[in-house]
């Protein structure tokens, strides 16, 4: 969230017709302003599929591009307007310490990648990409999400696929 508040901050520091073209511009391709746990919301109750949320930049990208062979230096981290639904349905109550997100846990998804307890390489996405697992311990629960690696020539980003959260004990 640092970054992307820096940004948004710098944005704020030009003259307005510079700033106004360089927003519009971002969000025209990502949604930069909303807050996460706000947008996982949104995407629950209107069920749209809309433009991805940026929520930061790959701090990291030197551990990641190890893990999955592609320089991710740049690399935005984003959550695609599926990814809220996909927990919510595929990722709840496990029946032992798993616990069904809500949309606040949304809020953590920068945090988790760029400040991993571990990150690893997964398994290829459904299409075909490069994933990155990164597990972070958040109070008394880890948080794992999975980041489908996007390289094309538009989109340069970690995709949001996945998020879980167990008791850490």
């Amino acid at each position: 969230m640092p970054l992307r508040q820096m940004v948004q901050d710098k944005l704020i520091t030009y003259p307005d017709a510079i700033s106004t073209a360089l927003s519009r511009d971002v969000n025209r391709y990502v949604n930069a302003t909303e807050q996460a746990s706000a947008f996982a919301t949104r995407m629950l109750t209107q069920r749209a599929n809309v433009e991805p949320l940026w929520v930061g930049f790959v701090e990291k990208p030197q551990s990641v591009s190890e893990l999955v062979g592609v320089d991710v230096k740049g690399y935005t981290i984003l959550i695609p307007s599926d990814a809220p639904r996909h927990v919510e349905t595929s990722h709840a109550f496990d029946g032992g310490t798993q616990r069904s997100p809500v949309a606040a846990d949304f809020d953590h998804v920068v945090d988790i990648l760029n400040g991993a307890d571990a990150v690893r390489s997964g398994e290829l996405s459904r299409n075909g990409n490069q994933t990155v697992v990164a597990t972070k311990n958040i109070g008394e629960e880890i948080f794992r999400a999975v980041f489908e690696v996007l390289s094309g020539k538009k989109n340069r980003s970690l995709s949001l696929i996945s998020l879980v959260i167990k008791a850490s004990k």
